[in-house]
């Protein structure tokens, strides 16, 4: 179901049922032997191509799935739907009926809703009831593949929903690849596809159909018991064998109509498939996670081509012969029904440009809808950690095991583009835009939202003697409250190089588009691509040759512009609480409560040395040179301190400790509870899912919760390595010949996997490949987001990048070696603490990670490091226990 919200759309009475609309855009059959209908062809084409289907290296014929859903089939499958044993329709209407308010409230009035593969209409009628009764000037579209039953359903509804306008739409996503557009807002699909293919037709519905704000509402069925699932398509009254069956009858029709009416015909009944030959047959793939269904011959037979379609048959196949050959045993692929993980619905939103919103479930918990929205910008990559390669070649492998050479060919596929392309930048500008011109309201512009020791000002140049300053990240454009000024600005060579890409402006367009920038914002904005080239401009013509410094000007740029829409942000949320416009719709559901585990490690870890070389894998000089450093054995907990946790023990603390241990991430509520500081508002700490999130607090604070409960938190280095090898072992664990039981140390489970003289050439690439791609990270969601607890034993679903930045106990300082970098030799330099300012509030400290607002390309890049000063307690950064063993 899509949702589009129509300001102009005027309020309308629903149509009686002779003025219900019924759209046909399915492309009616040409009769001339020269063009058989698209489905003719595409059956001729899948039965005599054999093809192995995701994940197997069994090659089949295949039918196309359209050929389930004539009127027939439509029909059998709405029998099928009130089977007990088929739990989908079941599940959904139970999803619908317990949390139909929550969705009805995501849906504003003068909206239109779409529904594409509306079936019998029977669950959107929940909905449908809803909206008519709380909604006015909503316009609902029906889509399905016939005509017939989809304005049968359609009139039998109308008159009971007098308040809504109602439209059906005939149409086949298998003969159009373009998406009808009655309105410009989408909302609603039950994605059976693979994910890289749900991911392809989303996108194309996003970026062809919704404007910001609008929805998409996507069924997902999720992974369960085996026998469930088989039983759910292997009913006992049999009738989803009938339904599949019948694709073969509606094959044998397709071709009898068009041989009836052709020219060439000669009105002869044309019969392809004896369906009497043929028998149903599934099965479900428990790794995968889908249900295949087939049709297999159950003795020899030949599929037999009309005359009217050889010349369709030769020019598709290059043969001439009449018949088409089928041995007893042989199965023809018809359809698969995928079941997805737990964090599916992050990832199809990262890999789609959307933002995951909302979610709704039932009972049991095998099924969802989870709700998405368009936003205003996305920093979205391509799937990283869950792309693994389906297979290596042995040739390959070079003496390296399997696992590890898996690992290698990820993080070849990970290197980025020489320079940041022109989309990229323009998504960067649009986030800053977004927090200045609709976050903030404009009579807001001048407010202070953080304490400072002294009035900010803008200098003509380079502040004097900058030395101490809060903020991570950029150490020569924020000072220490006594003046702000970006004064990194880049070379011509850097310039130019941005000016090679066709249309490239210079400079964000944020800070030639005439926006008024009050000095104390200035503090946040980002390094002027321009300034030491003149006025902004694009050229015209091929692109020229990158050097290596170049390049690594423009990357410099590119994460400075980064790390300063994230400072914004969080001097954003320290603003009044509503003073914000939310850029996006986002709720907060009721708080359920998870467990924790942990997984003891003993490493030697290499830090840093991601340098630009060949690749162009751009780091900052405190990340060089590398470094490796031996840790001794310890226990790290897998998930950050959450909200609920770090309030149970503020609540424990004296009350000469207790205002100083309140995090500047909470506000206090008007009934006495804290809430959390987002864009969206401050959903309770105790009442809602924000209670699961990892706490936003300053490192003092942080050592101090660690102190009391007997632990630490981690160095640099531990943090490094656990990191690195959980993100490891969990991609590789449900791959690897060895499992891990429950209790066995992360490292020592990954030395099964990978041998140990391989082990530190894999983890020493600048790039964490395996960062789960439903990591919280690069504005997936505009606040933090629970951590994925497994409720096993074996490895746990830890992810330590995203949501937010975590605190170590290691001071920032050089690593042995250390030079600074000739183009900002401020940038980490002036910064470096002595050992003898450790403990101190001014003292720098190193985070990891990174937290909601950050780029992906530095959250993914396992040398980045970030530091911020002891004391300061703004910072989007979380921590997580650990202990010496």
């Amino acid at each position: 179901m899509l949702v589009s919200k129509q300001p102009n759309t005027t309020v309308t009475p629903a149509p009686l049922l002779a003025d219900t609309s019924l759209l046909d855009t399915k492309p009616r059959p040409d009769h001339n032997h020269k063009r058989i209908p698209a489905i003719a062809r595409q059956i001729i084409e899948s039965l005599t191509t054999h093809k192995a289907l995701p994940g197997s290296t069994q090659e089949m014929r295949s039918l196309p799935t359209l050929l389930l859903y004539d009127n027939h089939g439509l029909d059998l499958f709405d029998q099928i739907t009130y089977l007990p044993e088929y739990y989908l329709t079941s599940c959904e209407i139970e999803v619908l009926q317990s949390n139909i308010a929550q969705i009805v409230d995501e849906i504003p009035d003068d909206s239109d809703v779409i529904e594409l593969g509306c079936g019998s209409l029977r669950k959107t009628e929940i909905l449908l009831r809803a909206l008519n009764e709380r909604r006015v000037g909503v316009n609902y579209y029906a889509i399905d593949v016939m005509p017939a039953p989809l304005h049968e359903s359609m009139g039998d509804l109308a008159p009971q929903f007098p308040n809504l306008s109602l439209t059906a739409l005939c149409w086949s996503i298998s003969e159009s690849r373009s998406v009808p557009r009655p309105c410009s807002g989408w909302a609603r699909l039950l994605a059976t596809s693979t994910l890289p293919e749900a991911t392809t037709f989303i996108a194309g519905i996003s970026s062809n159909a919704l404007l910001p704000g609008d929805a998409i509402v996507i069924g997902m069925d999720k992974q369960k018991d085996k026998q469930v699932i088989m039983d759910a398509y292997h009913d006992a009254p049999g009738l989803t064998d009938q339904f599949e069956l019948n694709a073969l009858a509606h094959a044998n029709r397709i071709f009898a109509d068009y041989v009836s009416g052709c020219i060439a015909g000669n009105g002869t009944t044309a019969q392809l498939f004896d369906v009497g030959k043929f028998r149903y047959a599934g099965k479900y793939d428990q790794v995968i996670g889908r249900h295949d269904a087939f049709i297999e011959c159950t003795e020899d037979t030949v599929v037999q081509w009309p005359d009217a379609v050889m010349a369709d048959v030769a020019e598709i196949t290059g043969s001439t012969s009449t018949t088409l050959p089928i041995v007893k045993g042989e199965r023809i692929y018809i359809e698969s029904s995928y079941k997805y993980a737990a964090d599916a619905a992050e990832v199809l939103a990262k890999a789609t440009g959307l933002s995951h919103t909302a979610s709704w479930t039932e009972a049991r918990d095998y099924y969802c809808l989870n709700l998405f929205r368009k936003p205003r910008f996305s920093w979205s990559l391509p799937l990283m950690g869950d792309g693994l390669p389906l297979a290596v070649e042995s040739a390959s492998l070079g003496g390296w095991s399997e696992p590890a050479q898996r690992v290698l060919d990820l993080s070849r596929s990970m290197q980025f583009s020489a320079i940041p392309p022109i989309a990229e930048w323009e998504q960067l500008w649009k986030a800053w835009d977004t927090l200045s011109l609709h976050v903030i309201p404009a009579d807001k512009l001048l407010d202070k939202p953080i304490d400072l020791p002294a009035p900010i000002r803008i200098l003509p140049g380079p502040p004097a003697g900058v030395r101490r300053h809060p903020f991570g990240g950029c150490g020569a454009c924020a000072a220490d409250g006594t003046a702000s000024v970006c004064q990194c600005g880049l070379s011509a060579a850097s310039t130019r190089t941005l000016r090679t890409q066709r249309s490239a402006t210079t400079i964000p367009r944020s800070l030639i588009s005439g926006h008024p920038w009050p000095i104390f914002w200035l503090i946040a904005t980002a390094c002027v691509l321009g300034s030491a080239a003149g006025s902004p401009g694009s050229m015209d013509g091929d692109l020229e040759p990158v050097s290596a410094s170049a390049a690594r000007h423009v990357w410099m740029a590119f994460e400075h512009e980064a790390m300063h829409t994230e400072t914004m942000l969080y001097m954003v949320l320290q603003m009044m609480p509503g003073s914000m416009s939310p850029p996006l719709k986002s709720s907060f559901a009721l708080l359920s409560d998870l467990a924790k585990t942990c997984e003891p490690c003993r490493p030697v870890v290499e830090l840093g040395d991601s340098v630009l070389h060949d690749g162009h894998v751009f780091g900052w000089d405190n990340e060089s040179p590398a470094t490796t450093t031996p840790v001794s054995r310890f226990t790290v907990s897998t998930h950050p301190v959450t909200n609920k946790q770090y309030l149970e023990f503020l609540l424990s603390q004296p009350t000469e400790e207790f205002e100083s241990l309140v995090p500047k991430s909470w506000v206090i509520l008007d009934n006495d509870d804290f809430g959390v500081r987002t864009v969206h508002g401050t959903p309770s700490v105790t009442e809602t899912v924000a209670a699961l999130w990892p706490v936003f607090v300053s490192q003092r604070q942080a050592s101090k919760y660690a102190e009391l409960k007997g632990k630490r938190l981690p160095t640099e280095a531990e943090w490094s390595y656990a990191s690195r090898v959980y993100h490891m072992v969990r991609a590789l664990d449900e791959t690897a010949p060895t499992k891990a039981s429950s209790g066995v140390p992360v490292d020592s489970h990954l030395r099964s996997l990978i041998p140990l003289d391989q082990l530190r050439t894999v983890l020493s690439h600048p790039h964490d490949a395996f960062v789960p791609s439903s990591a919280n990270v690069g504005f997936a969601h505009w606040h933090p987001t629970p951590s994925v607890y497994e409720s096993g034993g074996g490895i746990p679903d830890a992810c330590f990048v995203g949501n937010g930045w975590e605190w170590t106990s290691t001071p920032f300082r050089p690593f042995d070696g250390f030079k600074a970098s000739p183009m900002y030799p401020g940038y980490s330099a002036d910064f470096f603490d002595p050992p003898e300012a450790a403990e101190s509030d001014s003292t720098h400290y190193v985070v990891k990670g990174g937290s909601y607002a950050t780029h992906p390309r530095m959250a993914l890049r396992q040398t980045f490091r970030n530091w911020y000063q002891r004391g300061y307690p703004y910072v989007l950064a979380t921590f997580r226990l650990c202990d010496s063993e």
